[in-house]
């Protein structure tokens, strides 16, 4: 699953115990009005409210309710030079959540050359960090 996705579903459900965000966004309305501008600035029109459609996404924008991760693990993992999802938005939602007190359960990784493409290193995280939170 994505994750975009999975910040979004820890946001919704109680029982999900960890999450990894790989290269991900929990900033569902600001990450959809950044990506409605540039397509707007491409000439790409739409056949429906945008503004709608963006204000659907609030209830899954895990940014509004930082207190929801509660204790649960956290794993974030961006690269810097990743050019799909910006790399600020996963450093921003961890900033937020030291400035908050809520990062306690939350390792928070920058990949100094990575695009948007894990790297054999953010897997094997990926996988030691499931293991150790879920067991084997």
């Amino acid at each position: 699953m994505g994750a975009i996705t999975s910040l979004g579903i820890l946001n919704r459900y109680e029982d999900i115990h960890a999450v990894v965000s790989l290269m991900g966004s929990a900033y569902y309305v600001d990450y959809a009005k950044q990506l409605s501008e540039i397509a707007a600035s491409q000439g790409i029109t739409f056949p429906y409210s945008v503004e709608e459609r963006i204000a659907r996404l609030a209830p899954y924008d895990l940014t509004k309710r930082l207190d929801r991760i509660g204790d649960r693990p956290v794993l974030l993992w961006h690269g810097k030079k990743d050019d799909v999802v910006p790399y600020i938005y996963s450093e921003r939602l961890y900033q937020s959540l030291v400035e908050q007190q809520l990062a306690d359960n939350v390792e928070f990784i920058s990949d100094e050359n990575a695009k948007h493409k894990v790297t054999l290193a953010g897997i094997e995280k990926t996988v030691a960090f499931f293991t150790e939170q879920l067991g084997s």
